[in-house]
């Protein structure tokens, strides 16, 4: 039981079968890093708001020396991205996903 002013984090499962809870779990466990901003956020009559929320995720697909690379594919993957005699011209892709959430209620 949380007591109150405690904050719970949600426990999420990836061997749900869920689509859609595996895909959050995917989007808060996996990416490497989130922005979430307020858009066109209005008040109006003194008590109702209306407004988006903009969730914005972003992951890098870079191997790391203490990645396992075992397989042929990662192995050129990871000396494109690290051997210096490239000198930076293969950087690991970046994946972006933004997503737009009406809110709006009263206060």
């Amino acid at each position: 039981m949380t007591q109150p002013g405690q904050l719970q984090y949600p426990v999420y499962d990836f061997s749900l079968w869920d689509a859609n809870q595996r895909a959050l779990s995917i989007a808060i466990h996996q990416f490497h890093g989130h922005t979430i901003a307020l858009k066109d956020y209005k008040v109006e009559g003194g008590n109702s708001f209306s407004g988006k929320l903009v969730f914005h995720s972003y992951d890098h697909f870079g191997l790391d020396p203490d990645d396992e690379i075992t397989e042929y594919g990662f192995i050129d993957w990871f000396t494109l991205q690290h051997y210096d005699r490239f000198d930076g011209k293969y950087p690991p892709p970046i994946a972006q996903a933004d997503i737009e959430i009406p809110i709006s209620g009263t206060f």
